[in-house]
């Protein structure tokens, strides 16, 4: 039921990865870190902000970041 709105390839810390902003059917905000050459999923955060509407990008709410430091 989730759906990707955005993806990019880029270098986080030094490491390749696919950053790809999804969202859920309860219209949460997901960035989710995939493993290009695996395709595992490394991360997946939760956004605090929720899609009030279906035309809305991820965009307005996701700028560029980093890993979390864990």
């Amino acid at each position: 039921g989730s759906m990707a709105v955005e993806s990019s390839l880029r270098t986080e810390r030094g490491y390749l990865v696919w950053v790809v902003q999804v969202i859920d059917p309860e219209k949460t905000l997901h960035r989710v870190i995939v493993d290009p050459s695996t395709g595992k999923i490394l991360d997946d955060v939760a956004m605090n902000e929720t899609l009030l509407a279906d035309d809305l990008l991820a965009d307005d709410f996701f700028g560029p970041t980093g890993l979390p430091t864990t």
